[in-house]
């Protein structure tokens, strides 16, 4: 396994400039989904990042959890 590691540099890895990454995602679609996050602040950021916004926050404090929808 360390050879193949080894074999495998830098510049064989294609390096993406995130401009060139929103130019082809914008076109996708992201049906809807549920996912249960630890950490809610930092994944918003992460989709923040790849091109999605918060839109609503319904927060459930007597379940103990929040919606979030993007």
């Amino acid at each position: 396994l360390s050879q193949v590691a080894n074999q495998i540099t830098s510049h064989q890895i294609p390096k993406r400039s995130y401009a060139t990454t929103m130019a082809e995602t914008s076109k996708w679609k992201f049906n809807h989904t549920m996912l249960r996050v630890k950490d809610p602040k930092r994944s918003i950021a992460f989709y923040e990042a790849i091109g999605m916004k918060l839109i609503h926050k319904l927060p459930n404090p007597d379940a103990k959890f929040d919606l979030y929808f993007l």
